[in-house]
């Protein structure tokens, strides 16, 4: 039964497009737009697990966090951080809160479970996002 209850945490858009034929997950907006989307939507589907099954999602909790967000750092690591015009892009369509909220959790998640390599990953996209939006300003 916790399969069944729990499989909504399965990251499948990509299997989903492949079937009809589309394989946009070949392009750095689109795989950077599925993390930030993809952990917005982890964070809301943690609270509601966390309230309608306490128990039974308390034993499963870490273990769906991890390998939920080891899928989405995936397709982090499928952008080129040096596409200047996907980053432009990007910051047109979602908001710099967005971006770092999401970016951040992924960091502080890396940071506990001790994975540094992601967190040098993870900290260049959110340096370069910063820097962009500053330039912005100027």
């Amino acid at each position: 039964m916790e399969k069944d209850i729990f499989s909504i945490f399965q990251v499948q858009d990509q299997e989903i497009y492949q079937d009809q034929g589309l394989d946009i997950f070949n392009d750095d907006y689109t795989n950077l737009g599925t993390v930030v989307t993809g952990v917005e939507n982890y964070l809301i589907l943690d609270q509601m697990y966390c309230f309608k099954y306490p128990e039974k999602y308390q034993r499963v909790r870490q273990s769906i966090r991890k390998t939920y967000l080891d899928k989405l750092f995936t397709f982090l690591t499928k952008v080129s951080i040096d596409n200047s015009q996907m980053v432009e892009d990007f910051l047109h369509e979602f908001t710099i809160n967005r971006i770092t909220k999401s970016l951040t959790f992924l960091l502080t998640f890396y940071e506990s479970t001790e994975d540094y390599e992601n967190c040098i990953i993870i900290k260049k996209f959110l340096d370069k996002f910063l820097r962009e939006k500053l330039h912005a300003y100027q």
